[in-house]
């Protein structure tokens, strides 16, 4: 039985006890390399959604046996809810208590339970049943709903109704490449700790996905910019400048395109720039990302950094929240992208730009009353043109 009491708690800490942060794959003495989930094992550790086999809890801490991850265990529903609102930055989200006859504000998880809930990441029931083993089948369904995946595939499992209610979430997960198109998905077989890390590994990070069976809807059917829509540089033919002007300095950075990777199954895409300053002698990253429900940038320079992290579709007003981990001060930061506009005006080192797509950045650390500001601008097929943060203002030069 994978929980234990609370009064034996106290007696097994000195096994339990270790630390999150340094653990990974390499730690758990029954996961190898050879083990094909050994990578996505990994990547869980290493975010701090899962790590050694579970040993039950209090509250919404878990206990775990370091050590070991014991990759074909059962996970329990409640253990599968407190996972997912993790890997989707949850933890701090607001929420309506549920009404679950069989819970209350005392029962093991119940914030990440009602969360969860309250997203619509399970199928609505009088009882939650959080002591019963997750299926499958009600994985694909929270994890549809957790990481907004749609797609259809022409792969039909045998063991999979069309008439099930859980079809479209099984078929967007093999559409986004979360699941293998095999013979069958065992919908209401109990889902492994090994089974669940990989599915929500993938859900994460589009680079442990499996080669998709079909696109997934574009989110540029619902209106607004979404994939392919012009955010992601297209025009990398020429050399680009960033000039940066902070305090006294006024120093540029020259940027070559690095990769402008589209991945085999056409279902997300990358682009990679790298700058380097002949004055300061220090480098700096610009790297692009989208798929069909994300449009990612990261901003890497010596005397600041950027970010923008929005769910497509993106129209004017349009707002995305995501937490990221403080790893300086601890906690969480919260980060508020806000598009301010689809169709602004800008002059840039004297050029003159329409269309421009401006979005805000509010971030919060834990325990701060306001929040700290950027502010980026895009403009279609070139990407970002500049942005201001309460570092300075920094620009692109294009082909200088």
């Amino acid at each position: 039985m994978k929980k234990i009491l609370i009064a034996t708690m106290v007696l097994a800490l000195s096994l339990l006890l270790f630390a999150p942060q340094s653990l990974a794959a390499e730690s758990y003495s029954d996961i190898t390399p050879s083990n094909s989930h050994y990578k996505t094992i990994n990547y869980i550790t290493e975010k701090h959604i899962m790590y050694g086999q579970f040993a039950g809890g209090t509250g919404d801490k878990i206990f775990y046996t370091a050590g070991t991850f014991a990759p074909n265990d059962t996970l329990y529903k409640n253990e599968a809810a407190s996972y997912v609102v993790k890997a989707a930055n949850l933890r701090y989200a607001e929420f309506t208590a549920p009404s679950y006859t069989d819970l209350t504000e005392k029962t093991f998880f119940y914030k990440d339970i009602a969360i969860a809930t309250d997203k619509g990441f399970f199928k609505k029931s009088t009882a939650f049943q959080p002591d019963a083993y997750i299926t499958r089948e009600e994985t694909a369904y929270m994890l549809a709903a957790a990481f907004q995946l749609t797609g259809t595939s022409k792969h039909k499992f045998a063991d999979v109704s069309d008439s099930s209610s859980y079809n479209s979430a099984i078929q967007a997960l093999v559409a986004n490449g979360i699941t293998a198109a095999s013979d069958k998905f065992n919908p209401n077989q109990p889902i492994t700790r090994a089974q669940f890390a990989t599915f929500l590994a993938r859900a994460m990070e589009p680079s442990f996905r499996v080669k998709a069976t079909a696109t997934p809807t574009k989110a540029t059917s619902q209106g607004g910019i979404g994939y392919k829509g012009g955010l992601v540089p297209t025009t990398l033919n020429s050399k680009y400048t960033f000039r940066e002007r902070y305090e006294s300095e006024n120093n540029l950075h020259v940027f070559n395109k690095l990769t402008n990777k589209t991945a085999a199954d056409k279902l997300s895409r990358k682009v990679t720039m790298r700058g380097y300053n002949k004055l300061t002698q220090t480098t700096s990253s610009i790297v692009y990302y989208e798929d069909a429900k994300r449009f990612k940038v990261t901003i890497d320079m010596p005397y600041t950094s950027g970010l923008v992290d929005m769910n497509y579709p993106i129209k004017a007003g349009a707002t995305t929240t995501k937490y990221t981990e403080d790893t300086v001060n601890g906690g969480q930061i919260k980060h508020v992208f806000t598009a301010k506009s689809t169709t602004a005006t800008k002059t840039v080192e004297g050029k003159k730009y329409t269309n421009v797509v401006v979005i805000q950045h509010e971030f919060y650390f834990d325990g701060a009353d306001y929040p700290m500001q950027a502010e980026y601008y895009f403009v279609k097929n070139i990407g970002l043109i500049s942005f201001n943060t309460e570092v300075g203002n920094f620009t692109l030069v294009p082909g200088k």
